[in-house]
């Protein structure tokens, strides 16, 4: 649980915090022990799988592969920051996981430094193209219409998703109760209704 990284529109470090707290490799092992036979597709629900890029993901990530199900569909999510660790990478495929879901939300970036995102658009797209290379089956999560989308960047973004991504998906720019994001736009009066329903 919880989250190096302090993105204003996200509700994890909100709820979970900044420390990136762990479970154990044993509890991990026994966590795998208890999916049915059935199960075919294993998400790894963790915000950021390898979120350290350290000794203790790499051990996590041995748990992972000694546990077995190699012939299950294994999805974790992680950060561009991820593609530096060729380590990490390494273990990831070990331990099989083939698809990453990778929370990219823009390729402007003046609305990546607008949501407080500590990668650059350029680091996004480094970051894919060699997650790609390795393999890897990549889920772009992204977001349209913040500070710096334009029609034009817009029409980029989808052509780039288009050639870079084997899938993604696309929202909006959420005020979510308690974020940073959603202060900001109250006090810029930017909030036109706070009915959720």
């Amino acid at each position: 649980r919880g989250c190096p990284w302090d993105c204003d529109f996200c509700t994890v470090t909100d709820i979970y915090g900044n420390k990136y707290r762990r479970k154990s490799d044993e509890w991990v092992k026994e966590e795998l022990k208890r999916i049915p036979p059935h199960a075919y597709n294993i998400f790894f629900s963790d915000d950021n799988l390898v979120a350290s890029g350290g000794f203790r993901d790499i051990s996590r990530l041995e748990a992972i592969a000694d546990a077995g199900f190699q012939k299950r569909n294994r999805v974790a999510q992680v950060t561009v920051s991820t593609a530096k660790n060729d380590k990490i990478l390494e273990m990831l495929k070990r331990a099989g996981i083939s698809v990453l879901c990778v929370g990219i939300e823009s390729l402007s970036d003046e609305t990546l430094a607008s949501l407080n995102k500590p990668f650059s658009a350029q680091k996004n797209k480094e970051g894919v193209k060699k997650f790609r290379e390795a393999g890897f089956f990549v889920h772009g999560m992204m977001m349209c219409g913040g500070e710096g989308d334009t029609l034009e960047s817009l029409d980029e973004t989808s052509e780039w998703i288009n050639t870079n991504l084997d899938s993604m998906q696309i929202s909006a720019p959420v005020p979510f109760p308690g974020t940073k994001f959603t202060k900001q736009m109250e006090e810029e009066g930017r909030i036109l209704t706070k009915d959720w329903s």
